[in-house]
Parts: C-alpha cells; structure tokens; sequence
C-alpha cells in the first residue's frame, strides 16, 4: 500500500448555514430552475472565498458551472415556513405530505 503525504479533507455547509448568513435560499426554484442554481452556487463560491479563501475555499470569480443532480440532493426541493427550510417529498396518503 502507498504512503500518502497527506489527508483528503472535505468541507461541507448546511443550505440554512448559507441562508442564515448570506440570504442564499434553497428553495423549489433553486430545484427547478437552472439559471437560479448556477447564480446561487456562483454566489456560494464567492462567499466562502470571501470568509474562507485562506484556507483554500471558494473563488474570488467563480465561474458559471451548470450542475444537474437527482436522488436524495432533491428531496429538500419543496420549501415550506420560509426560504432554507424543507419539507420532503412524501408519498400519497402520507400525513407529511400537509
């Protein structure tokens, strides 16, 4: 086995972690409109630059990178009591789906 010189570190920030402090909202238009997601994930590279670019986050010009996903990243796509708070998706005839 080869010796590695260091240890991958992930960094990672809950949507009401970038509501809360930049009004970033991740809400269905979030979801479902592209050119919303790739202005808030643009704005999201920016801000962490900003507070963490010493520490190698983010990028001070972030550039546009369209970002389709599915599975669980869209669950939270139903916004409900205001912007960075979810409600999943439910099946029929659940009494979450209210």
């Amino acid at each position: 086995m080869a010796e590695k010189a260091h240890i991958p570190l992930g960094v990672g920030f809950y949507p009401d972690w970038f509501n809360e402090n930049y009004g970033i909202s991740f809400d269905r238009k979030y979801y479902f409109d592209p050119e919303t997601r790739v202005e808030a994930r643009m704005e999201i590279e920016r801000s962490l630059h900003e507070r963490f670019g010493e520490f190698g986050l983010g990028s001070p010009n972030p550039e546009p990178k369209p970002l389709i996903t599915f599975g669980m990243v869209m669950l939270p796509a139903i916004e409900t009591g205001g912007p960075g708070h979810f409600q999943h998706f439910a099946h029929e005839g659940d009494d979450r789906a209210d």
